[in-house]
């Protein structure tokens, strides 16, 4: 059996045919959403003016010289499209109200999402600081331990510079709230 070294198609290749692949179906989906758009607004527009036409037809059968078959024939055709009419202007007019609150919908759930992306950063920044402040109290514990000679669980009491200490990592990773403190 014999190989084609040109028929073999390597990985390199794929990812060099991936882009026309995806500038295609966008192209389709630009051109799917356009035709989504334009036809059923075209044909609200047609049933919109074959109702013109037969109210048009309506008003030039009202002599008295009518049929009553011919004039009730028309009538119930006339109800028909009517109906149509009123659907198709529905859409023409709930298409704008729909198209607006979706509108306003996006904009809430992008302003929630930033929100939530912001007190995601806050969260993790509060999580660090604690860790930072337990490690600085673990330090002073070790420390005082270890200058004093006392066995670990030994209480004593923390010297004022230690006591200091801890209180400017505490105001560092967490702000006082008013300036008093």
């Amino acid at each position: 059996m014999t190989t084609n070294p040109q028929a073999m198609t390597t990985h390199d290749d794929l990812l060099a045919i991936e882009p026309a692949e995806s500038g295609l179906k966008a192209t389709l989906a630009a051109v799917l959403s356009f035709t989504q758009g334009l036809v059923p607004l075209l044909v609200a527009m047609i049933v919109l003016w074959y109702f013109g036409t037969v109210l048009k037809r309506m008003f030039g059968l009202t002599s008295p010289n009518i049929a009553e078959v011919e004039w009730g024939r028309n009538a119930y055709l006339y109800a028909g499209v009517e109906a149509l009419a009123y659907a198709a202007a529905g859409f023409l007019f709930g298409r704008e109200v729909n198209r607006q609150r979706a509108e306003r919908a996006e904009e809430n759930a992008s302003r929630a999402q930033r929100e939530a992306t912001s007190a995601q950063r806050v969260a993790a920044q509060s999580v660090a600081n604690g860790q930072a402040l337990a490690e600085g109290v673990r330090e002073l514990e070790r420390a005082q331990v270890g200058a004093r000679g006392a066995a670990p669980g030994t209480p004593s009491a923390p010297s004022q510079s230690e006591v200091r200490m801890v209180r400017g990592i505490a105001d560092r990773l967490f702000p006082p709230r008013d300036a008093k403190n």
